[in-house]
């Protein structure tokens, strides 16, 4: 299962984001969660994304530990973080009939 975590926060909380990014960088993630791609970009304030793969069995597990890891970034003022399901789009397409294939 693949899953975006996203976040915004304003630019002047960017190094209290970095405090708590490297306290979790310093811990290994459960073995049946994969970081995928991370991305960050500013406009206007600082945005990221990850991608992340959740071993197929273990799904509750791992939303669970990530919860656990957006709890410590509970208190920067102005920071959003939202985790969502997403899928690629030749599974979307699967959905509506259609084949897709990958390039």
């Amino acid at each position: 299962m693949l899953t975006m975590f996203s976040s915004t926060a304003p630019l002047n909380k960017i190094d209290d984001s970095m405090k708590v990014l490297l306290t979790i960088r310093a811990k290994p993630l459960p073995p049946h969660i994969k970081i995928v791609g991370s991305y960050t970009w500013i406009d206007g304030e600082a945005k990221t994304i990850q991608i992340i793969e959740i071993e197929k069995g273990h799904e509750d597990e791992a939303f669970k530990a990530l919860n656990n890891i957006l709890l410590q970034y509970r208190n920067i003022e102005g920071l959003k973080m939202k985790i969502q399901p997403i899928s690629t789009l030749e599974e979307a397409a699967a959905v509506q009939g259609i084949t897709l294939h990958k390039r």
